[in-house]
């Protein structure tokens, strides 16, 4: 095999340059919106949980003694209804602004999730599977805040099927976000491992 001639040896080294400057930036990038998501996720999650806003879960419990439906696992048609009656007038209309909020946690979570997969996992056919899960966690999670939505609008005639919907997606969101968590760490055990594997003694 013949040497490459100097002037193409150079294009080569800086074509080589370029390709691992583009990567580089291209992980900073990735490194840094996995930051941005993660930092939204945790701000929106202390804001509509745990903060003195009168919207918050611990806010509106301590108003009502009520525990929102979007924190129970599952429940029946009439114990939502209890749920809502017990809330009152402001406790609705602050639940209804704790969804305003859940659903900007639910899209930073189901991103940050499903990239953080991404960035272990790559873009194999398992990995793609995987990814879908926090994306459709996200959308159930969504889909109670709309079918609370419904519920919360129509008391004290709420439809039966509002509550129902958002009782089951809401198990759907609670098993996909506790399954997307459980993946995200697995997926960087499995990636640290692999890094050791291939790095020589």
């Amino acid at each position: 095999m013949q040497p490459l001639p100097r002037a193409d040896w150079a294009d080569h080294q800086a074509a080589g340059l370029r390709v691992g400057r583009e990567q580089s930036l291209t992980a900073i990038a990735g490194r840094a919106a996995i930051g941005v998501l993660a930092v939204a996720s945790v701000t929106t999650l202390l804001i509509i949980s745990i903060s003195p806003f009168p919207f918050s879960v611990r806010s509106i419990h301590e108003a009502t003694g009520q525990r929102l439906l979007d924190v129970l696992f599952a429940y029946s048609v009439d114990e939502g209804r209890v749920v809502l009656g017990k809330l009152g007038a402001e406790g609705r209309s602050a639940y209804s602004t704790y969804i305003a909020f859940d659903a900007v946690f639910a899209c930073c979570y189901g991103a940050l999730f499903a990239a953080l997969m991404f960035r272990s996992m790559g873009v194999s056919r398992f990995a793609k599977l995987a990814m879908t899960v926090p994306l459709v966690t996200a959308f159930a999670d969504l889909a109670e805040g709309g079918a609370t939505t419904v519920a919360l609008s129509r008391f004290p005639s709420t439809p039966p099927a509002a509550i129902a919907a958002a009782s089951t997606f809401g198990v759907v969101k609670h098993v996909g976000f506790w399954c997307s968590a459980a993946g995200v760490v697995l997926a960087a055990i499995a990636q640290r491992a692999t890094t050791h594997r291939r790095v020589p003694s």
